[in-house]
């Protein structure tokens, strides 16, 4: 009796012991499976991250260069004409791509033109080509098949000087809406005259703060606005008058690189900083934006454009600075910032939108993305 109440007990206690056995097993496996579960999650979780990363350092500017076509990265001017073309003036001659940058075609001296060293392009509405250069002017009114030069005859009575190029060190061009191209060089100001194709120069002896001149802009009343080494100079009778602007009227300095006029106010890209001269005031009122007052990358501005209310400084070595609220705050774009602008050194800026525009600088063509 002894023995059959032992086996009895003997089995419920294996009976039991089995039961608890197999609910750990059980117990453990589910909770093997929801540590697996768990880790898929923090897996998905660090991969929706890595995107939500990936997406806010997608580069915002497309660079096109030698690789592309084109003749040199160093590119000091950039334009895009009504049919999309796109044209670079770069220090090895003129490329022009037809297909948006894929490919290239370069107009050098062996072409006809008259330096390969270019400083500016601008293309009319008939797709004339106009190139400064740093030995003169080049024009094709024929896509590049033939070009007509125009050099200075390095004249010295005053009455030669006026109907000659000022300069063959052109720095800057720029073509007004009746066809006139305005010139800014290293010796004065030229403009050839659609109306008779003839040059007419003014220089410091006309008026001009100095002979250096930088920059160019004519606005809709046909009022000129010449940057120069010694200030800016305003005519508003087509040249046969000036009023000067410099240190003296509020300007951070005299050396002004780049001019740019929108609604009554000049905008003056200095080695200083911008300096906005609003003419509309009497007297006139001056507001300066420097590195250390608005935190920009460098003091130095090569350029300065103002378009559909935004404000675009261009730098000499920290890239580009963009303002939405006339130069309150800035949003910046440069290497320092992993954002594709891979270079610091900006020369010149060709607008379409917002969302989109051109930059020329030393390492290449960089054309804005468009950015949420």
């Amino acid at each position: 009796m002894k023995k059959k109440i032992i086996i009895i007990i003997s089995s419920l206690v294996f009976a039991y012991l089995s039961k608890v056995l197999i609910f750990e097993r059980f117990n453990s496996d589910n909770l093997s499976d929801k540590k697996n579960e768990n880790l898929k999650k923090t897996e998905k979780t660090d991969e929706k991250v890595e995107k939500i990363v990936k997406m806010k350092t997608l580069k915002k500017f497309k660079n096109i260069n030698i690789t592309n076509g084109l003749a040199s990265d160093e590119v000091r001017d950039v334009f895009v004409d009504r049919n999309g073309f796109l044209y670079a003036a770069t220090s090895k001659g003129l490329s022009v791509s037809k297909d948006r940058g894929k490919s290239f075609q370069t107009f050098n001296k062996e072409n006809g033109l008259i330096s390969d060293l270019t400083s500016s392009v601008v293309v009319n509405e008939r797709g004339h080509i106009f190139i400064g250069t740093h030995k003169g002017l080049s024009i094709s009114t024929n896509s590049g098949l033939s070009f007509r030069n125009y050099q200075s005859n390095n004249a010295v009575h005053s009455d030669q000087k006026k109907n000659t190029l000022a300069s063959n060190d052109i720095n800057r061009i720029f073509l007004y809406k009746n066809g006139d191209l305005y010139i800014a060089t290293s010796r004065g100001l030229s403009v050839l005259r659609e109306s008779n194709k003839k040059i007419e120069s003014f220089y410091k002896s006309d008026g001009l703060p100095d002979d250096l001149v930088t920059d160019v802009f004519v606005d809709a009343a046909e009022n000129i606005y010449i940057a120069t080494w010694n200030g800016v100079a305003v005519s508003k009778d087509k040249g046969r008058s000036f009023r000067l602007y410099n240190e003296k009227d509020g300007l951070l300095n005299r050396y002004v690189r780049g001019i740019f006029v929108s609604n009554g106010k000049v905008y003056c890209a200095t080695t200083l900083g911008l300096s906005i001269l609003d003419l509309t005031q009497d007297p006139i009122r001056v507001e300066n934006i420097t590195k250390e007052r608005y935190g920009l990358d460098e003091e130095y501005v090569t350029k300065v454009y103002k378009y559909d209310g935004i404000l675009y400084l261009l730098t000499l070595g920290g890239g580009l600075a963009v303002s939405n609220d006339n130069g309150k705050t800035f949003k910046k774009y440069s290497y320092n910032y992993n954002d594709g602008l891979e270079s610091g050194r900006l020369y010149s800026l060709f607008y379409i939108n917002p969302s989109k525009y051109y930059l020329a600088t030393w390492k290449g063509i960089f054309i804005k993305l468009f950015e949420r």
